[in-house]
C-alpha cells in the first residue's frame, strides 16, 4: 500500500506540533520517525493512522493493493499496550479478529501464528496483570500482526522490551 503524506500541519491550541510535512512511503518501505521527546512524532503517526485530524493537509492512500488475507489495511500498536484486563493473552489478540468473519479454526491459526512470532505461545491463557511490560507490549504487537496489516504503524514499539528482545 502507497501512502502520501502531503502538507501536514497540526497544533494543539497555540502550540504548533507539525509544520508542512511531505513525503511519501512506497509498498514494502520501512519508515522510521527519529526525534527529541516531543517533537511531534506520535501525533504524526496518529494522523497517518486516522486516529487524529490534521489541522491542516492530507494523507492520501495511492494504492490500495493489500496481502492476502489482510484484514486491515492501517494497524496501529500503541505506546501504551491498550490490553483489555479482562481478557487473556489470546483473548486480547483475538479482539481484533471477532468481527471478520472467520471461521473459528482460521481465527485460532492466527492467533497460534502470532503468538508463536511473538515467543508468547506458553502465556495465551495469563491475564495482563500477570505480564512483563515487555510481554504486554509483545501481546500489542501480535495483535496487530493477527489482521495481517498492509501498513503498521508502531509508536515506540520496543520501548518495553529487552535488548535481546528487541
Amino acid at each position: 500500500m502507497r501512502l502520501q503524506i502531503k502538507g501536514i500541519c497540526h497544533s494543539y491550541d497555540q502550540v504548533e506540533a507539525l509544520r508542512d510535512i511531505d513525503f511519501g512511503i512506497e509498498p514494502g518501505e520501512v519508515v522510521a520517525l527519529i526525534g527529541p521527546s516531543g517533537c511531534g512524532k506520535s501525533t504524526l503517526l496518529s494522523i497517518i493512522g486516522g486516529l487524529l485530524a490534521p489541522t491542516r493537509g492530507e494523507i492520501l492512500i495511492c494504492d490500495k493493493a493489500t496481502p492476502e488475507g489482510c484484514l486491515n489495511p492501517l494497524t496501529y500498536v500503541f505506546q501504551d499496550f491498550a490490553l483489555l484486563p479482562w481478557r487473556t493473552v489470546a483473548g486480547n489478540i483475538s479482539l481484533v479478529l471477532e468481527d471478520h468473519g472467520l471461521s473459528k479454526a482460521d481465527l485460532e491459526a492466527r492467533v497460534a501464528e502470532v503468538l508463536a512470532q511473538t515467543n508468547l505461545s506458553d502465556f495465551r491463557d495469563a491475564y495482563p496483570k500477570q505480564l512483563s511490560g515487555g510481554m504486554k507490549q509483545r501481546v500489542g504487537i501480535a495483535r496487530a500482526l493477527a489482521v495481517r496489516p498492509a501498513v503498521l504503524l508502531m509508536d515506540e514499539p520496543l520501548s518495553a522490551l529487552d535488548a535481546q528482545t528487541r
